[in-house]
């Protein structure tokens, strides 16, 4: 979120006629650098340029599955899900939207 949105790579247009609080989300995303959130304990050092991707492919989808809602933290993954798709301008636009994949035991 921090390299889309400092890399003004967010839907300018969609932000602006369709979200509300984008001023807070993108002071609360310039508090992770990509330099200190690769330094958190348990985290991988990883190329986080994949970022600016989610952004520029558009519309695009993001697919989940139920191990998303498995975990302790399922209503904060999908709150940033949420928000990545928002400042995407990835809702409600064909290709776009959460694709939910059922479980091999449907």
């Amino acid at each position: 979120m921090n390299i889309i949105i400092s890399e003004g790579l967010y839907d300018k247009e969609f932000v602006e006629n369709w979200t509300y609080g984008f001023e807070e989300l993108k002071a609360r995303a310039a508090e992770y650098p990509v330099e200190k959130v690769s330094e958190s304990p348990g985290s991988r050092k990883r190329n986080y340029s994949g970022g600016s991707y989610v952004a520029m492919d558009t519309p695009g989808c993001i697919q989940v599955g139920s191990s998303v809602e498995r975990q302790a933290n399922c209503g904060q993954t999908m709150r940033a899900i949420t928000c990545l798709m928002a400042v995407c301008g990835n809702i409600e636009r064909p290709g776009s939207m959460i694709s939910w994949v059922l479980p091999r035991q449907g």
